[in-house]
C-alpha cells in the first residue's frame, strides 16, 4: 500500500481514538468480521461510557431548556415531568432470543401466538391476524408444490 493510503489510514484511526470511537463501531477491526449488536456493545464499553455522560450533562441542559421554554409560554412544565430517552444506536441482536423461543415453541411449551406477541411487540388479535397470513401463504405454497411436476431421476 503507497505510504499516501497508509498516512490516510493513521489519520482516521487517530481520529476515531480522539473521538473515543472503538474500533469496532467505525468498522476498522482487522480481519473484516462482522460482530452482532450485543459484541459490539461489549467491545465499545468506553465508547458507550463516553456517550453516556454526554447524555448525562444534555439531558439535564435540555429539562431546563423546556423548563425555561414553558415559563415563557405560561404553562409552566416542572423539570421531574420531562422524561429523556436517548437510543444507542447499535443494532438490536435478536438471534439468541428468536432461538429460544422457537426452541420453546418447537418443545411444545409456547404457542406460536405467544411468541408472535413477545418477538413483534404486538397486541393478541394482530398476532391472530399474522397466523393467519402465514397459514395463508403455507397453503398456496403447499398449492403450488402440489402442482408442480416431479422431476424425472434416470
Amino acid at each position: 500500500m503507497p505510504a499516501a493510503f497508509q498516512q490516510i489510514d493513521t489519520m482516521l484511526d487517530m481520529t476515531f481514538f480522539t473521538s473515543r470511537l472503538s474500533n469496532p463501531i467505525t468498522g476498522r477491526t482487522k480481519g473484516g468480521t462482522s460482530d452482532s449488536g450485543r459484541s459490539l456493545k461489549w467491545q465499545s464499553v468506553s465508547t458507550i461510557a463516553m456517550k453516556q455522560r454526554k447524555e448525562k450533562y444534555a439531558a439535564s441542559f435540555m429539562r431546563d431548556f423546556i423548563s425555561h421554554w414553558s415559563k415563557i409560554e405560561g404553562e409552566e412544565i416542572d423539570k421531574k415531568e420531562i422524561i429523556i430517552q436517548w437510543q444507542d444506536g447499535l443494532p438490536i441482536d435478536e438471534t439468541e432470543k428468536t432461538e429460544a423461543i422457537v426452541q420453546q415453541v418447537n418443545a411444545g411449551l409456547m404457542s406460536k401466538e405467544t411468541a408472535i406477541m413477545h418477538l413483534q411487540e404486538i397486541n393478541t388479535e394482530d398476532a391472530q391476524a399474522e397466523i393467519d397470513k402465514i397459514t395463508a401463504d403455507e397453503r398456496t405454497q403447499a398449492e403450488i408444490d402440489s402442482q408442480s411436476v416431479a422431476p424425472i431421476v434416470v
